[in-house]
C-alpha cells in the first residue's frame, strides 16, 4: 500500500513495525470504505530480500572489478 513506511533497530523490529502499520492502514481503509489499491510495483517486492537492491550478474561482476581497482572510474573532463 502506498505510503506505508516503518523502521526498527533490527530487521525483526522493522518487520513488526511494517506489519503493524499495514494492519492499521487496512483497518482504516475498511472503516472508511476506501478501496485497497492493486499491486502495481514488483520492484518493491524485491526489497523484501534483506533490504538490498537487486542487480544483474553483469553489474555485480563490474562492481567487483571496479572494487578491485579502488572504486568506480573517475570522470575525465575533456
Amino acid at each position: 500500500m502506498p505510503g506505508i513506511m516503518a523502521h526498527g533497530d533490527t530487521a525483526e523490529e522493522a518487520i513488526k513495525e511494517v506489519q503493524s502499520a499495514l494492519a492499521f492502514a487496512l483497518e482504516v481503509t475498511q472503516k472508511e470504505n476506501i478501496a485497497i489499491p492493486e499491486p502495481g510495483n514488483v520492484a518493491a517486492a524485491s526489497l523484501g530480500r534483506a533490504g538490498g537492491s537487486k542487480s544483474s550478474a553483469a553489474k555485480a561482476k563490474a562492481a567487483k572489478k571496479n572494487g578491485a581497482k579502488g572504486g568506480r572510474p573517475k570522470k575525465v573532463l575533456v
